[in-house]
């Protein structure tokens, strides 16, 4: 089979496409995936991106799977991941679109700073500190980013 075949092509993002549409991997567990485990569980990205930091050890390499999804990566790992509408699953209890008077009933972390349209929660430890910064938009969730705090 010729892996270059449009018809390829079309089964492997309908594929992937139809996964999110059902939820697909949690973006916590995500953290820490190397780049053969990004491709085993979501395929290839729609396009790759560099993100500049404000420093040079700040840079990243982003793998956009569509605008649901992007895997920051640090070297060769995951350190951040960015949940938007469209991925299909939430993240740690919240869902984008979710009303913010809700997030408090259903977050799985605890507020650790509130400003404006933004709030970071600290969750669960997974050998290493976690975090999620969750963007809110007219009073309701626009997007959610989970990161290492180590990093």
């Amino acid at each position: 089979m010729n892996v270059r075949s449009p018809w390829v092509i079309c089964l492997l993002v309908a594929g992937a496409l139809g996964v999110w549409a059902q939820g697909g991997p949690d973006p916590v567990g995500m953290l820490g995936w190397d780049l053969a485990r990004a491709f085993e569980e979501l395929g290839v990205p729609e396009r790759v991106e560099a993100v500049r930091g404000g420093e040079a050890w700040q840079d990243d390499v982003a793998f956009v799977y569509g605008e649901g999804l992007v895997l920051f990566f640090w070297r060769e790992r995951v350190w951040q991941v960015f949940v938007g509408e469209g991925y299909g699953d939430g993240v740690a209890g919240i869902e984008v679109g979710m009303v913010w008077e809700e997030v408090a009933a259903s977050v799985e972390g605890r507020l650790l700073q509130e400003e404006g349209e933004i709030a970071v929660f600290e969750l669960p430890d997974r050998g290493f500190p976690v975090r999620m910064q969750v963007l809110r938009k007219e009073g309701r969730i626009e997007g959610v980013y989970v990161y290492r705090a180590d990093f």
